[in-house]
Formats: structure tokens, C-alpha cells, sequence
């Protein structure tokens, strides 16, 4: 039979890994959003600088090369993979944490109704399902989690639940 407590521990699961998926799409959005601004500014400078070529040609030809090196590979950063999965992941995160508080209240109100706590536990079983599948990531995927980044997902997941009693 289903408990509180089986679903209480499951939503702080769900809810910590929706906050860490947050703050790793941050992560990766900072990474995207620097390279293309180093673009942009290479493409700008580097029109700006047929001015100055003369003088200093040599650091604006490694200013380009980079530039271009960069274009050719960035499809190959994994950082926008990163940041599309973690995306994904977050929101499902996110409607599978909802969805455990309500069958965290509904069965704090089922008291002895067992059709209705069967019904419940069916629900419960789903949503492990959806939330295990979501936890999934490719084999070619390796991501390093800084431990300032797990205690600010846990911090998180604290100060959300503090308002929940078991």
C-alpha cells in the first residue's frame, strides 16, 4: 500500500532534479550565449578593422581564423545538445513534481477509502515511470554537476517543500 511518505520522497526527487535541470540549462545558455557573442564581435571587429589592417594584421588575421574555426565547429559543442535536453527535462520534471503534490494530497484525504488509494497508487506507479524515463540520458552524454550547483538545486527543493508537512 502506498504511503505519504513514498510519495513525499519521490517529489523531493522530482523537484530537486526540475531545480538542477534549471540551473544546468542556465549553465549552457551562458556557454551558447558567449561563443555567439564572440562572433558577433569577431564579425563586427573584423569589418571594423580593414582600417587598421595594416597595423595589425597579424592579430587580426588569428582574431578571424578563430572566429571562423569556431562557426565551422559549434554545431559540434555539445553545450546546445546540454541545453535542449536539460530543457526538456526540466519541464518534465517540473509537471511530474505537480502532479505528486496532488496525489500527496489526495492521499493525505483518502484516509480509508481503498478504491481511491488504489487509484492513487496506480497514478504513483505512472509517474515513477515518466520520472525514471525522463532521468534517462544518452551513454555518449557526461555531465559534471559542480557541488555548488547540487546544494543551490537541493537549497531550492527545501525552501519549495518547506510548506508541505508528512
Amino acid at each position: 500500500m502506498i504511503t505519504t511518505e513514498q510519495i513525499w520522497n519521490t517529489l523531493y526527487l522530482s523537484k530537486y532534479k526540475s531545480y538542477l535541470s534549471d540551473l544546468l540549462v542556465v549553465k549552457y545558455q551562458k556557454y551558447d550565449r558567449g561563443i555567439n557573442l564572440f562572433l558577433a564581435i569577431c564579425s563586427s571587429s573584423s569589418i571594423a578593422a580593414w582600417a587598421v589592417w595594416d597595423e595589425f594584421s597579424f592579430f587580426w588575421s588569428i582574431i578571424i581564423v578563430a572566429s571562423q574555426v569556431i562557426t565551422v565547429l559549434k554545431p559540434y559543442f555539445p553545450h546546445n545538445k546540454y541545453y535542449t535536453e536539460y530543457n526538456k527535462r526540466s519541464v518534465e520534471f517540473s509537471l511530474i513534481s505537480t502532479e505528486l503534490e496532488i496525489l500527496f494530497r489526495q492521499l493525505a484525504t483518502a484516509e480509508t477509502d481503498i478504491k481511491r488509494i488504489r487509484t492513487i497508487e496506480f497514478d504513483f506507479n505512472n509517474l515513477l515511470r515518466r520520472l525514471n524515463k525522463a532521468d534517462e540520458m544518452g551513454t555518449d552524454v557526461i555531465i559534471l554537476v559542480s557541488e555548488e550547483m547540487r546544494n543551490a538545486a537541493e537549497q531550492s527543493t527545501i525552501e519549495y517543500l518547506s510548506n508541505y508537512t508528512i
